[in-house]
């Protein structure tokens, strides 16, 4: 066998493996998702609840880009250590931080816009969670029901309605797609993508 038909020969086994998950129906993605966003859709009309008013409309440090390096280098807390303040427990969330000034700079203090931003990351997080499933369990209605599982489970109620509470969300997404790059890496016998998993 030449080197040419081998090649043509493990295209054809690599089309034959990979059809039946390229031609899901994107039902199977949209239905969990739409979950999502539906079951969490009333708390787009909610306000800013304890922690919001400090970590997002008094805090200076998420206004302006200029503060980037000290929200990568500082606790969540820092704004407030020149003033006499109860005492916080310092948490040193530099991801958060970044999120909460990129929501704030594409919606400023509007609640509608930070309550958007952490529905959006639930279905982004409940996407994730398909994706997982689809890998673990291999057939596409058994990977949706369970993402629709995940999307309506009540546990999640106040990740996504308390803003504050946005870092488990950010947490979870990561923790996903870092198993996603390790299954990837593992079928595809790649290994950037088991690198990427770190």
């Amino acid at each position: 066998m030449t080197r040419r038909e081998r090649r043509a020969l493990e295209r054809e086994q690599k089309k034959s493996r990979v059809s039946p998950r390229t031609k899901l129906s994107y039902w199977y993605r949209l239905v969990p998702c739409l979950a999502a966003f539906l079951i969490y859709a009333r708390s787009l009309s909610f306000g800013f609840v304890c922690d919001d008013w400090l970590q997002i409309v008094i805090n200076p440090q998420i206004k302006s880009w200029h503060f980037l390096p000290e929200l990568l280098t500082t606790h969540l807390w820092s704004q407030f250590d020149d003033t006499p303040a109860p005492s916080l427990v310092r948490y040193y969330r530099p991801v958060f931080s970044v999120w909460l000034l990129l929501v704030h700079t594409l919606g400023g203090v509007a609640p509608f816009a930070w309550h958007l931003a952490t529905v959006m990351l639930h279905v982004a997080v409940t996407y994730l969670v398909f994706k997982i499933a689809l890998e673990l369990l291999e057939r596409p209605i058994a990977a949706s029901a369970a993402a629709c599982l995940f999307a309506i489970h009540p546990i999640h109620l106040e990740d996504v309605c308390w803003i504050s509470a946005a870092n488990e969300l950010i947490y979870a997404g990561f923790a996903l797609c870092s198993l996603l790059f390790l299954f990837y890496g593992n079928r595809r016998a790649r290994p950037a993508y088991i690198w990427l998993s770190l």
